[in-house]
């Protein structure tokens, strides 16, 4: 059995936070079960990702939901946007937070292609989620600190100086 491959992401400068708010706006209206609360804390003023909207959509689309599904008696899902520089190299760091600890896994399975903790679920979003961070240059990692589970993806920023030679 095979899945859907992401593309290359098309070279076009992406604002993560629209990204994020569109998420939001689109979790809200196809709710089904979770009623949990989706809060956010979006910096303002991060400068653009280069990539795909479309790919960075459904990659936190698949964070947001899952966090929504493993809210379990109360708490709220919390999306965080900020920058950071590492290697010496800016980056846009988003964390997608829900209340509630990782069953007892193998942290690295937990993106392998139909690794699933959920009855019925496929084991592809996180699959997915991976393959696009990781197209795009970047990472993603799960921590469980506490009673909370957090997923932080990095993704590298462009400068206004290369955004304006790149078009």
């Amino acid at each position: 059995l095979l899945f859907a491959q992401p593309h290359p992401p098309p070279p076009e400068p992406v604002d993560v936070n629209a990204v994020l708010r569109q998420v939001v706006l689109l979790t809200e209206r196809g709710r089904v079960s979770s009623s949990a609360p989706i809060e956010t804390e979006l910096k303002p003023d991060l400068p653009p990702l280069m990539g795909s909207g479309e790919q960075m959509l459904q990659a936190f689309l698949n964070l947001v939901r899952n966090a929504l599904d493993a809210v379990d008696g109360g708490g709220a899902v919390r999306l965080r946007t900020y920058g950071e520089t590492a290697a010496n190299a800016p980056w846009v760091v988003v964390e997608v937070a829900n209340p509630g600890r990782l069953p007892e896994i193998d942290p690295e399975r937990l993106f392998d292609p139909f690794y699933s903790t959920k009855p019925g679920g496929t084991g592809l979003g996180l699959t997915i989620t991976h393959q696009i961070v990781t197209a795009h240059g970047g990472s993603i990692e799960v921590r469980t600190t506490g009673d909370e589970t957090v997923f932080t993806v990095r993704l590298p920023l462009i400068s206004p100086g290369d955004l304006e030679a790149r078009t």
